[in-house]
């Protein structure tokens, strides 16, 4: 007879890791929504600094008479910034207005002006002008990051937040 015998070693480390991903799942995820907030971040800016590109589709041209009369913003901001508000209160962590809520299983990101939620939906008067979305790089990103975390208990670098939340919020009471 001709026969061959498989064994299996390293069950137990094996085992071992696959309690570690379990644990990393079903525990506390807030190094993924640390990162996922840094990069909601950069979407953000990316958003304003390209008008709507960013997400797929430019937003709407002010009216020629807001056009005329709204103070000109420093480049290359445009449509949804004024005095950047709304813009500052997406991208820097310690604005009043931001929202950056954690928990084990879950994270809220957004902004807290109340005209935000005017752009975002649009109104009878008001174009839609949405920015905030997640784009499918963003979702893939996500992932990963989740993906990493549950294999090896770590999540990618967090990108590099140089330059974002430069712009003040001058005139604001």
């Amino acid at each position: 007879m001709s026969t061959i015998t498989l064994e299996l070693e390293g069950v137990d480390r094996v085992a071992q890791k696959l309690d570690g991903v379990r644990e990393r799942l079903y525990g506390d995820l807030t190094p993924v929504w640390e990162y996922a907030h840094a990069a909601f971040m950069l979407e953000e800016e990316a958003e304003f600094k390209t008008q709507g590109a960013h997400f797929g589709q430019v937003w709407e041209p002010l009216s020629a008479a807001y056009a005329k009369r709204k103070p000109q913003p420093p480049p290359p901001y445009g449509i949804l910034y004024r005095h950047g508000r709304l813009l500052n209160s997406l991208v820097q962590k310690d604005h009043p207005d931001h929202v950056m809520e954690m928990g084990r299983d879950y994270a809220v990101f957004g902004t807290r002006v109340p005209y935000g939620k005017w752009h975002q939906q649009g109104t009878d008067r008001l174009p839609q002008r949405s920015f905030v979305k997640v784009r499918e790089t963003f979702r893939k990103l996500m992932v990963r990051a989740l993906i990493g975390y549950a294999l090896r208990g770590t999540v990618p670098a967090v990108p590099d937040l140089t330059g974002i939340g430069t712009t003040t919020d001058e005139g604001l009471a």
